[in-house]
């Protein structure tokens, strides 16, 4: 029994390492990025913070469970000073935006795996608990709206369901050991195709829904989105011969000649849009974390520290997002939080 929070740590990252150790092993594996804040994610089962690159295999817990989840920052061409925020406080919805079915909003992007029906059926307009969260900020004067979200709830139970399955008929050993990595698919399989697709499909509802909230909340404040980063942190894809898996990580966006992402540092501080100036094509998808207490709560590093004790530098802070109010659902309400 654990009865302290070092305990806690040094037990943690045993199992990081053995995980870590086990993947340099895997001649498969032609490159492997572990990020600072690396850490046990879904009660240790894979690991947050990780990118790797596979010649043969897909490793499903690679991408996570939360397929889909990532960020979308958008900004917008209304002053801040013309804003009124309490009207938009609403317990339903994020900032009392309609929610509207899938299949009716979308008829353009076309879902193509076995949960494809389930997507269609889905809410636009919505996130699901935990650390998700629908935020208004401010850089540069203007209002940004950014978006931490991924795929509902059932949807993402589905497809740990499905994983299941598919361990209970290779190799139902994994289910009682402590390194979900042992679980591999040959990436030619049909096993592997049809987690490519529901990976797929996941990004594209995730992203979907993420402008759709942002698009609906900016027509509330009678302006509209000038530039957007909208990109997800936890998927698996094919990328010419190889199959990429990330969690807890990002690709930049290209915008105006820039590579760019966002850099998360929790609802109460600053967040960053970065940069790319460096060769790495990856990056993490928040700050580093410091610490994790007994109740799961964390604690980040501000970006500008880490920057000023790196000795190479991957990327530069391009612009900085203020809070002003959050949105987030606890039991099935959203609660509100004021930052200005």
């Amino acid at each position: 029994m654990v009865n302290n929070s070092m305990d806690l740590k040094k037990q943690n990252d045993k199992i990081i390492e053995k995980k870590i150790k086990y993947l340099t092993r895997q001649k498969d594996i032609t490159e492997l990025i572990v990020m600072d804040d690396v850490e046990n994610d879904y009660t240790s089962f894979s690991l947050s913070g990780i990118m790797l690159r596979s010649q043969k295999y897909l490793y499903p817990t690679a991408g996570g469970f939360d397929l889909g989840c990532g960020v979308g920052c958008f900004f917008t061409d209304i002053p801040e000073s013309n804003v009124k925020f309490t009207e938009f406080f609403y317990k339903n919805s994020p900032y009392a935006l309609r929610r509207r079915k899938f299949s009716l909003y979308n008829n353009t992007h076309k879902l193509t795996s076995i949960f494809s029906d389930g997507f269609a059926e889905s809410m636009l307009g919505d996130v699901v608990t935990g650390n998700h969260f629908v935020e208004i900020r401010r850089c540069d004067g203007k209002i940004v709206i950014l978006i931490h979200s991924g795929i509902p709830e059932n949807m993402k139970w589905r497809y740990i369901e499905y994983f299941i399955s598919i361990v209970k008929q290779k190799n139902p050993s994994i289910l009682s050991s402590d390194n979900s990595y042992l679980m591999k698919v040959d990436k030619y399989s049909n096993e592997a195709g049809i987690i490519l697709e529901i990976s797929k499909d996941a990004n594209l509802f995730a992203c979907i829904n993420r402008k759709y909230i942002a698009e609906r909340i900016v027509e509330k404040m009678n302006g509209s989105i000038v530039f957007e980063i909208n990109s997800s942190h936890e998927f698996i894809e094919q990328d010419d011969t190889c199959v990429v898996h990330c969690l807890g990580v990002q690709k930049y966006h290209h915008f105006k000649g820039k590579e760019m992402a966002v850099i998360l540092s929790g609802p109460s501080r600053i967040n960053y849009i970065v940069t790319k100036v460096g060769s790495r094509k990856y990056i993490n998808h928040g700050t580093p974390l410091i610490s994790v207490d007994m109740e799961g709560k964390r604690k980040y590093a501000s970006l500008e520290a880490v920057m000023q004790s790196e000795q190479s530098k991957d990327y530069e802070i391009e612009k900085k997002c203020s809070p002003l109010y959050m949105c987030k659902k606890k039991a099935g309400i959203y609660e509100y939080s004021v930052f200005r």
